[in-house]
C-alpha cells in the first residue's frame, strides 16, 4: 500500500492566499478567526490545486487570512479515517473532502459538521438522500468518475478503432474501483473490446504492470480516475510511452504531461466551485439544502507529440473536437 507522510498545518494556521504556501507567522497567528475550515485530501496534488484554485476564490468571496483559519491533512486510503478524526477534533465549521475515500472517511467521523465534497455519487454511497436535496451534512460536486472512465474508453476506441485489446490501470485503494470496472466492462461489451484489468497499490508497480500489458498484446490503456494516479501521472505517462501504449487519462492537463489523451472536468471550474459551497455554508446555509452538482464543463486534450512517437494516426474528426491539440 502506498504511503505518504501526513501533510498538516499547525493549529489555527493561516493561509497566505493566491496560491502561496501555507504559513503561520507570529503576527498573524494572534489574529482572532471566527471561521475554521478543515481540508481532507487523498493526495499532495489535490492540496496544490486547492491552494492554487480554491483559496483565491475563497478570498474573492470574502474569506481569507483575516477571518478564516485552515487545518489540512492528506494521506492514503488507510490513513483517511485517522486524519478525518483529527480534523473533526479541531472543531471546524466546514470540512472540505477531496476524493471519494476522503468523503467517506469525513462522513464516518461526523454527522454534524458540514462536509463539502468532491467525489463519486454520494447517493450511491449512502451519504445523501438525493442530489437536489441531500438532506444530511454532505453537499458539493459529484465528479461522475465511473461514467467518465467509461467515456474515456469510448474516446480511446474512437481514436484507435483497430485496438481491440485494452488494458485498464486500477487504483487498488480506490473506493470506486468496482463501480469503474462494471462501467468499463459494459462499454467494452458494447464496443466488442477485450479488457484486461490490473490493480496497482504502489507507484513502484506501474512499470511492471504496463510491461505486462505490452507483453500480453494490449494495444492501449485507460488510466482509472484516481488522486494517486493524478499525482503519479508524469511517471505513468512516461512508462506507458516506453511500453508503446497509448494512454487516456482523467484530466485534460495530463495530456500535457505525456498521456495520449486527457479528458475530464475542467479542474479550474471544479476547484473554484468548491469555494462557493464553503462560502454558502459559512454564511449560514445548511448543507442538506444545497443541491449537489455535476460538472458541466470538460476538457478534451490530445497530445500529437505522443501520438507521433507511438506511430499513431489520429482521426481528423476527433482532432477537430478536441479543446486543445499539443503538437
Amino acid at each position: 500500500m502506498r504511503r505518504r507522510a501526513d501533510v498538516r498545518a499547525p493549529p489555527l494556521a493561516l493561509a497566505l492566499w493566491a496560491g502561496l504556501t501555507l504559513a503561520a507567522g507570529p503576527a498573524l497567528a494572534q489574529t482572532p478567526h471566527p471561521y475554521r475550515l478543515a481540508l481532507l485530501a487523498q493526495s499532495d496534488i489535490s492540496l496544490r490545486w486547492f491552494r492554487q484554485l480554491t483559496l483565491p476564490e475563497l478570498e474573492r468571496l470574502g474569506f481569507s487570512a483575516g477571518n478564516l483559519a485552515l487545518e489540512e491533512r492528506a494521506g492514503d486510503a488507510d490513513q483517511q479515517r485517522h486524519l478525518a478524526r483529527q480534523l473533526v477534533a479541531t472543531k471546524p465549521d466546514v470540512i472540505l473532502a477531496i476524493g471519494t475515500n476522503a468523503v467517506a472517511a469525513a462522513r464516518e467521523a461526523t454527522t454534524s459538521v458540514p462536509i463539502v465534497m468532491s467525489g463519486i455519487d454520494p447517493v450511491v454511497l449512502g451519504l445523501a438522500t438525493s442530489l437536489s436535496r441531500p438532506g444530511g451534512n454532505v453537499t458539493g460536486v459529484m465528479v461522475v468518475a465511473t461514467e467518465l472512465d467509461a467515456k474515456r474508453l469510448e474516446l480511446l476506441h474512437e481514436a484507435l478503432p483497430a485496438a481491440r485489446k485494452v488494458g485498464v490501470l486500477i487504483d487498488a485503494s480506490s473506493a470506486a474501483k468496482d463501480a469503474a470496472a462494471r462501467e468499463l466492462s459494459a462499454v467494452a461489451a458494447r464496443l466488442g473490446l477485450d479488457l484486461t484489468f490490473e490493480e496497482v497499490a504502489q507507484r513502484e508497480e506501474h512499470a511492471a504492470v504496463l510491461r505486462r500489458f505490452a507483453d500480453a498484446g494490449i494495444r492501449a490503456v485507460v488510466i482509472q480516475t484516481s488522486p494517486n494516479f493524478a499525482g503519479d501521472i508524469v511517471l505513468i505517462a512516461r512508462l506507458a510511452l516506453e511500453a508503446g501504449l497509448p494512454s487516456i487519462c482523467q484530466w485534460g492537463f495530463m495530456a500535457k504531461e505525456g498521456c495520449f489523451i486527457g479528458y475530464g472536468p475542467d479542474r479550474s471550474v471544479l476547484y473554484r466551485g468548491l469555494a462557493g459551497y464553503v462560502a454558502r455554508i459559512l454564511r449560514g446555509e445548511r448543507p442538506g439544502d444545497i443541491p449537489i452538482e455535476r460538472p458541466d464543463k470538460f476538457e478534451f486534450v490530445i497530445n500529437l507529440k505522443t501520438a507521433k512517437a507511438l506511430g499513431l494516426d489520429v482521426p481528423s474528426l476527433l482532432l477537430a473536437r478536441a479543446d486543445e491539440v499539443i503538437e
